[in-house]
């Protein structure tokens, strides 16, 4: 009989339909904690008309939310970011986790996109500050981010900060000359690999900047749509499945994220889990600018055009390649970024705030299809 803990997840997107950071997160946590359930409550209310259709589909999947934790009475509720802005204290340990903070990416992108920043800054941070009011315990994913809780949102409780982390089991990976050879790729060509949405604010269009300089470079782009001209050294990929994704980070020298914010990227974890250097920002779990064993981190670009930043990213690209050999990547970082680090830290905090909470009580109407613990009724009428 399996005796560890199962939690329920709350949170917007199904990772068995999306991908990105959140979604692979709660994959780590169902590796973590089998027999847990996830709620998915994108899309509860309907078809998404304006903004504030995410903070309405939140408290729609509250029903779905009760009969789960009434059916599978779990250790605790984990809600992703703002999903537990709408939930009450209840008989079941709520935890927060902040893959960032909304406050701190609307300051941090405010040069780039300033109607983004401000929606990002009021509305968002509103729902994730009224969030982790209301939970038991508050997770960040980087120190960074911990930061942020206590200096915009005023978190003063239980603050755990536990950064993400690879696989349970680390995938077969292919050598670079396979996989050059699958893709493709020239044994001597220089390739640059981007992992990420094709925006500013990931660096996206210094990265367009940087290729138009360096022809003599060639750019691979994760996560990007071929839906717009593009310069000829530059291959969008769209969105890659983990086999196809290996094979790229396998065939490139090194891996660029310039974005301007960040909480602990999946996509430079697995970079670093490929023994690929990272050249990217100081921001999120990499707050350090310098040269790093296992990379180059640089500080942020200052705004759209920033030409300083742009011969940066380029002085820096050219040193890694010059010397990689200089590089160790998965040494640097194994021990910090392992699933059994992660484990354990999320084992002990699951362990800490359960033990806080009672078994929840069962309701006499249990079996009858209604809500069966006091827990859920709770959460079902937002008390």
């Amino acid at each position: 009989m399996n005796s560890a803990p199962r939690l329920v997840l709350f949170t917007r997107d199904d990772p068995a339909t999306s991908t990105g950071g959140v979604e692979t997160f709660c994959t780590r946590l169902l590796e973590l904690f089998p027999g847990s359930a996830l709620v998915a409550y994108g899309g509860a209310a309907g078809k998404r008309r304006h903004l504030a259709d995410e903070a309405r589909d939140a408290w729609i999947a509250r029903r779905e939310l009760a009969r789960t934790v009434a059916a599978l009475h779990p250790a605790a509720i984990v809600a992703n970011g703002a999903a537990a802005w709408a939930l009450r204290s209840s008989e079941r340990p709520l935890i927060t986790v902040l893959h960032g903070t909304y406050g701190g990416f609307g300051r941090a992108i405010a040069p780039f996109t300033p109607r983004r920043a401000f929606v990002a800054r009021t509305y968002g941070a509103f729902l994730e500050k009224r969030a982790a009011r209301h939970s038991d315990a508050v997770v960040a994913v980087s120190a960074s981010v911990a930061a942020q809780a206590r200096d915009l949102y005023g978190v003063r409780g239980r603050l755990a900060v536990i950064e993400n982390s690879g696989p349970a089991s680390e995938p077969t990976r292919p050598t670079r000359a396979a996989a050059r050879a699958r893709l493709r790729v020239s044994g001597d060509e220089q390739l640059l690999l981007f992992v990420g949405r094709g925006e500013s604010t990931k660096g996206f269009d210094a990265l367009l900047e940087l290729a138009a300089r360096r022809p003599d470079w060639s750019l691979a782009a994760a996560g990007v749509a071929a839906d717009r001209p593009l310069p000829a050294n530059v291959r969008a990929l769209g969105v890659l499945r983990p086999d196809p994704l290996r094979d790229w980070q396998a065939a490139a020298d090194l891996i660029v994220l310039p974005t301007c914010y960040e909480g602990c990227s999946y996509a430079l974890i697995e970079a670093l889990a490929a023994d690929r250097p990272i050249v990217t920002t100081a921001t999120g779990c990499f707050p350090e600018a310098g040269r790093q064993p296992y990379g180059m981190v640089l500080a942020p670009a200052s705004g759209p055009g920033d030409a300083a930043f742009a011969a940066r990213l380029e002085r820096a690209i050219a040193e890694l390649l010059a010397a990689p050999h200089d590089f160790a990547p998965r040494g640097a970082t194994e021990e910090r970024f392992s699933f059994a680090r992660f484990a354990e830290e999320w084992r002990a905090l699951i362990d800490e705030v359960a033990v806080r909470f009672p078994a929840p009580r069962v309701a006499a109407g249990a079996g009858t299809g209604e809500p069966a613990t006091a827990s859920a009724a709770e959460l079902r009428d937002g008390r």
